[in-house]
């Protein structure tokens, strides 16, 4: 009953910045829709980049077993940790499958015309848990997939075991003279409706993370007031977030 289940996206690549990927949780859907909203998670969730162009993954030390306003509204108050991961040719990046996570819109950047497409590879994997309506590879087509792989231990949350992200503290508030390391991100979100607001500052893309000298993926320490996600979504500013997509039916990142 375990596995993985993998799909792919094209996003971006015409100028615009709606190449985002609302937040969300990696669940099963069918069993969501027929649970009333229960949650079941993959044990893994990754990411494999296969372009260097559009928004990077964020990830949120935020889970829900459901997806209903009362289940939801118990996560609602500040968050303490997250990641970002920038798009890197052949990067993978592998969190805990029941964390809340997105893809943010260059993170206030314009995207140039002809900058590219954002191509990702995702895969969830799944212990003990075969999702619903999901078919089954081929047993031709799998062969010809090549042999088995070891994944790298890697992950945003991870304790031990694998090259650690580097952190990066982020406060509430910027020095003074405006926002040139950081911005803030104001999302709503929700698997029926959009009932929970988030509230996230940011850090821009350091510029020697362009290279390969430079880090392509933070983790982040949120400091009182940085991060939290409540009910107010009336009270939410205009930001990239108007460019965001819904939650492709597979999730995505």
């Amino acid at each position: 009953r375990s596995g993985a289940e993998w799909w792919a996206q094209v996003r971006g690549g015409d100028g615009a910045r709606a190449e985002g990927i609302e937040f969300h949780w990696d669940v099963d859907e069918h069993q969501c829709d027929r649970a009333r909203g229960v949650h079941v998670h993959p044990h893994l969730s990754t990411v494999t980049y296969l372009s260097a162009h559009g928004a990077p993954t964020v990830v949120l030390d935020a889970r829900s077993r459901a997806s209903s306003p009362r289940a939801t509204a118990r996560l609602h108050g500040p968050l303490s940790a997250g990641a970002v991961s920038w798009p890197c040719v052949g990067k993978h990046f592998v969190f805990d499958g029941s964390l809340l996570h997105g893809a943010v819109p260059c993170l206030g950047e314009a995207v140039p015309p002809g900058a590219g497409k954002r191509v990702t590879f995702l895969v969830n994997v799944w212990l003990n848990h075969t999702p619903h309506a999901v078919a089954t590879l081929p047993k031709r087509l799998a062969r010809a997939l090549g042999g088995a792989a070891q994944l790298p231990p890697a992950s945003a949350f991870a304790e031990g075991g694998g090259p650690p992200l580097a952190e990066v503290r982020v406060p509430a508030e910027g020095p003074p003279g405006g926002e040139k390391e950081h911005l803030w991100l104001e999302v709503s979100f929700g698997r029926d409706a959009k009932e929970n607001a988030l509230r996230v500052r940011l850090p821009r893309r350091p510029a020697s993370s362009a290279s390969a000298a430079g880090p392509t993926s933070l983790r982040l320490l949120f400091g009182p007031g940085a991060a939290a996600v409540s009910a107010d979504v009336a009270g939410l500013k205009p930001t990239v977030s108007s460019s965001v997509r819904g939650r492709p039916a597979g999730g995505g990142g």
